[in-house]
């Protein structure tokens, strides 16, 4: 299925969550149809990261 499609199906026009390599097709969509825009776009804090004292 098409990224557009997909997005069309789905309805949504907020977005939000951390990069994954595996919706590669779905962050470079939400990155040319919204760029950064707060209202439609947030990128996420990497999880993975882990704090040591």
């Amino acid at each position: 299925m098409k990224v557009d499609t997909l997005s069309e199906i789905i309805g949504a026009d907020f977005y939000t969550g951390v990069p994954d390599s595996q919706l590669r097709a779905l962050c470079d969509y939400l990155m040319d149809r919204h760029g950064i825009d707060p209202k439609h776009h947030v990128i996420g804090a990497n999880e993975g990261k882990t704090w040591s004292m």
